[in-house]
């Protein structure tokens, strides 16, 4: 998805947290302005995480834009724990 298109839709649905699997991130001369694109267009609208393969690689480049990179589904789980716990409670 593009980012112009991410962020319209988050901007529709005002979301808490974005979760992204990247499978592939542009070329090494391109990786830097997608991940810098990214950070500022997303992380003043939500927390934004990444994980997958692509994210790994750019790890660095992820923590620069201050995008939180999952290093395996565990990781995954031990986050999205608390949030499933504190919207049931507030049922």
């Amino acid at each position: 998805m593009p980012i112009a298109e991410l962020v319209a839709f988050c901007k529709l649905v005002e979301p808490k947290l974005i979760l992204l699997s990247l499978t592939t991130v542009p070329a090494s001369d391109k990786a830097a302005g997608f991940v810098k694109e990214l950070g500022m267009q997303l992380t003043n609208q939500a927390v934004v995480i990444v994980g997958g393969a692509a994210a790994q690689a750019e790890m660095p480049l992820f923590a620069q834009a201050h995008i939180a990179v999952l290093d395996n589904l565990l990781e995954l789980d031990r986050r999205l724990a608390p949030l499933v716990t504190s919207s049931r409670s507030r049922r």
